[in-house]
């Protein structure tokens, strides 16, 4: 099956409404979700939009239990510390320079959090904060 690409403002209108196919909403359509809102707001609506955005989605595939709010988080903060020393203008130029995010994200957030904190249960209904390395 092959991937039909869709603009970014297609991205967001169809994930904010739920319709976005969720062949696009992989890991990588997470992080392309998080740099445009990035990119779009202040960080702190940036981190609201794409929490709500992400249980409301979930939701409506029926993955409730997908949603880990600290990893999103996290993964939020992350993004946002690397935007600010190294802005890229577009999504695949950050992709091509954080590949680490992309491909082994997991490794990059034990950087700041044990893995028992970071799949706790509290972890997954609200932020916690790291336990190893501030952001």
């Amino acid at each position: 099956m092959q991937i039909i690409e869709i603009t970014d403002s297609e991205f967001v209108s169809q994930f904010e409404n739920t319709t976005l196919n969720k062949i696009h909403f992989n890991h990588k359509g997470h992080l392309r979700l998080a740099w445009i809102y990035l990119n779009a707001y202040p960080f702190d609506k940036a981190l609201e939009l794409i929490c709500l955005g992400i249980e409301k989605y979930a939701m409506s595939l029926g993955a409730n239990d997908k949603f880990n709010v600290t990893i999103t988080q996290a993964l939020m903060h992350i993004m946002k510390l690397r935007l600010d020393q190294n802005w890229l203008q577009d999504f695949q130029a950050f992709a091509n320079a954080n590949e680490d995010l992309f491909l082994d994200s997991f490794t990059v957030l034990t950087q700041y959090y044990s893995k028992n904190i970071l799949y706790s249960d509290l972890a997954k209904s609200t932020f916690v904060s790291p336990d190893k390395c501030k952001f």
